[in-house]
């Protein structure tokens, strides 16, 4: 599991898995919560946290770069940072829009 992937070894490539990871994993997590205004800026996020994931593992030296550890810390660090957005903005979920536009009609 800690043995370098040669088809995505050179760090261009890397980058741009992470960028792939992290915005597949906003438009998924998006998608299933029903978010469709936020799409794009759930996928931004995902890419940060795609990208922190992957770093806070060469920082801890806890895999070896380019492994598919370090890609599996990138999915994990984008689902954590899109749900850490999410808890930071609960008013944009489509729940409680609908909630407010139900108070909306009621005043």
């Amino acid at each position: 599991m800690n043995e370098p992937l040669a088809a995505i070894s050179t760090p261009h490539l890397a980058f741009l898995a992470q960028v792939a990871i992290g915005a597949l994993s906003g438009l998924v997590i998006g998608k299933l919560t029903g978010a469709r205004h936020w799409l794009v800026t759930l996928m931004l996020v995902g890419v940060a946290g795609a990208w922190l994931g992957s770093q806070a593992t060469d920082i801890l030296g806890v895999t070896q770069r380019d492994s598919m550890g370090h890609f599996l810390a990138a999915l994990v660090g984008a689902a954590a940072i899109i749900e850490g957005w999410r808890k930071l903005h609960p008013g944009d979920d489509p729940g409680s829009e609908e909630k407010t536009s139900k108070e909306r009609i009621k005043r």
